[in-house]
């Protein structure tokens, strides 16, 4: 439903950041899988998510989708973008960080945490997140669904959104996960 509404808002272009979004979530789940499961910091379910993960990971990007389609300003295309780009460095940051040896901090309150925790993030998992943001964001920019001006602008939306599920998840706005995932994307 989500991906169908995404196709009809914003045509294969939309649909393509969408689908490039899940295929690169689902690889950098996979990747390192048996060493998180080690760990014990593996998604459940073999990294499956559920409807509600999926929903809460879209429904922002389809909300902007929309409005770009009511208002045909491109600054909801951009966010469109954002959002995905916000979910796939939380994805990236959260599958592929926690592979390095590095302890992962709170950064509200700033401390170190165990590997997994809610919120925790650390320089490998937040450089990768952001790496993998962007590499979403120049897609978009491939697809001629932004702008190369709105490239910084797509970029720093993602950081920001990525790095408020530390808040989100630590902080005095404590929420649940999936609500967090659909918040972030949107700050994003």
């Amino acid at each position: 439903i989500l991906g169908t509404s995404i196709y009809v808002l914003l045509g294969p272009r939309g649909f393509s950041i969408l689908a490039s979004f899940f295929i690169l979530a689902s690889l950098f789940t996979r990747v390192g899988f048996r060493l998180k499961q080690s760990r014990g910091i593996a998604q459940a379910k073999r990294g499956r998510r559920t409807y509600r993960e999926a929903a809460a990971n879209c429904l922002g990007a389809l909300l902007f989708a929309a409005l770009f389609v009511v208002t045909e300003h491109p600054f909801w295309r951009i966010a469109f973008v954002a959002a995905f780009a916000t979910a796939l460095a939380d994805t990236t940051a959260t599958e592929l960080g926690p592979l390095f040896r590095k302890r992962p901090v709170l950064l509200f309150p700033f401390k170190s945490a165990a590997p997994g925790t809610p919120g925790a993030v650390s320089l490998m998992g937040t450089l990768l997140g952001m790496g993998a943001a962007a590499l979403l964001i120049l897609l978009a920019r491939g697809l001629l669904l932004i702008d190369g001006k709105d490239i910084p602008l797509a970029l720093c939306g993602a950081t920001v959104g990525f790095l408020a599920e530390s808040l989100l998840a630590q902080g005095p706005f404590r929420v649940g996960h999936d609500l967090r995932n659909f918040l972030n994307t949107v700050l994003g």
